[in-house]
């Protein structure tokens, strides 16, 4: 769960993108294929210049986007390996030669399984789960009033309708 909340965050937002996306800017091939491949904080902090409907942008220095930031980035860490071993420590091993010296006696194989427990605690798992609906309820905040409901639509339709001709995403 703690790798598939910022997934399920970042279709949420191409979704978005996909439905309010301004004409000039999904007609023009690269332009929009750079837009969606974007980093995730670029992506959102452009929904207000390149999609339609937004009555204000993102509000950067909310803590519902600093949550979600901390979600994204454990995300990437995650996923690019990027690894503090002070952090997620889980003994001090010393080498006599090639032999190990273990700080304390005990199950090896069991405290490294504690250890990632205590890297994916399920309490923090739900909490980023939650900052994440958040913040994600908060873009659709943005939207001038009554297009969130028509949004809303959209998204919760089963089998949403796309029109190639009008590129325009609707409800069939």
């Amino acid at each position: 769960m703690s790798l598939l909340t910022p997934v399920m965050a970042e279709a949420y937002i191409n979704l978005v993108i996909l439905i309010l996306c301004k004409p000039e800017a999904h007609t023009n091939t690269r332009q929009f294929e750079a837009f969606i491949r974007s980093h995730i904080d670029t992506k959102l902090f452009d929904l207000s210049y390149k999609c339609q409907g937004f009555a204000r942008p993102i509000d950067q220095n909310s803590q519902e986007f600093k949550n979600f930031k901390r979600v994204m980035d454990k995300r990437n860490d995650a996923i690019h390996g990027n690894c503090d071993p002070e952090r997620e420590k889980i003994e001090s091993v010393y080498f006599e030669g090639k032999r190990p010296l273990f700080q304390e006696s005990g199950d090896h194989i069991g405290k490294f399984f504690e250890a990632l427990e205590r890297q994916y605690e399920p309490r923090a798992v739900i909490k980023d789960y939650e900052d994440t609906h958040m913040f994600l309820s908060g873009i659709l905040a943005c939207l001038e009033p009554g297009l969130e409901k028509q949004v809303r639509r959209i998204m919760e339709d089963p089998y949403p309708g796309y029109d190639i001709d009008r590129k325009v995403t609707g409800c069939l």
